[in-house]
């Protein structure tokens, strides 16, 4: 199964085990606290902090048989759901609702009518 990642946005709330903890000082914070926390301890701050981790810098990538490309690059987190959870997620997509027995009796009503 391909593992599918989610971007975090600033606003996300997020929770790690203690033993997992790195910069912050709590096991639950908003990504914006993260990468703050970042900025703080790599000695970065205001407006050149704030357009790496918030806004996005101009830039230029080149990905194998793609040739350069122009866009923006910022930094963040990405969540990667457990298999299990997407399963479940594909499979409620996969399930079509049946067509319900007093269909056949609404389209007789609407024809007659």
């Amino acid at each position: 199964m391909v593992k599918r990642h989610e971007l975090l946005e600033n606003n996300a709330i997020v929770s790690v085990k203690a033993f997992d903890l790195i910069l912050m000082p709590h096991v639950t914070f908003k990504m914006s606290e993260f990468i703050e926390r970042l900025g703080a301890v790599l000695g970065i701050s205001g407006d050149k902090w704030r357009r790496w981790g918030f806004e996005g810098v101009e830039s230029e990538i080149l990905s194998p048989g793609k040739g350069w490309r122009k866009g923006t690059i910022r930094l963040t987190l990405e969540f990667l759901p457990d298999e299990s959870e997407l399963e479940v997620t594909e499979i409620n997509k996969e399930i079509e609702q049946p067509e319900s027995p007093l269909d056949d009796i609404r389209r007789m009503i609407n024809e007659n009518s």
